[in-house]
């Protein structure tokens, strides 16, 4: 079953450094061993992947996870060696290092989007009404709760 949550994927992961990628596949992106800039064609030295950590705290931990989900591509977790940074300061992975965690479920993912975008609306409101209304935002932030 995919990780469909964030008890799921530190008890998978522990403290360990790990990596999401949003792509055709773990065996594709094993095949194929490199990531592309789709704006100037260049090859990285590797995959693209957002680097985490199963320490980050919960709520920079979930808003990193989600970062990419807008390529609608399945998304999932591995373990891997980095082997530099691609063109847009991403850290990139050796495929042949690679070992597979879990998928990511896609109505988790929707969910952590949702999550985000309420605290996105939140900061927001507390900025239109000032510095210390944002300063206060914070406290009342929405939980990650049940994600």
């Amino acid at each position: 079953m995919a990780i469909n949550s964030l008890d799921k994927l530190k008890s998978l992961v522990g403290n360990k450094t790990f990596y999401v990628r949003y792509s055709s596949g773990f065996e594709v992106d094993r095949k194929y061993k490199y990531s592309k800039d789709h704006q100037t064609g260049e090859t990285h030295d590797g995959l693209s992947a957002i680097r985490l950590s199963g320490d980050m705290p919960d709520s920079d931990l979930l808003r990193r996870i989600s970062e990419y989900c807008h390529t609608f591509k399945p998304g999932w977790v591995c373990l891997a060696k980095e082997t530099g940074i691609d063109t847009d300061g991403a850290p990139t992975i050796d495929a042949d290092t690679m070992e597979l965690i879990d998928d990511l479920d896609a109505g988790w993912i929707k969910r952590i989007v949702d999550w985000s975008i309420a605290c996105d609306d939140h900061r927001s409101a507390a900025k239109r009404r000032g510095y210390k209304a944002l300063a206060e935002c914070y406290a009342t932030m929405p939980k990650p709760e049940g994600l």
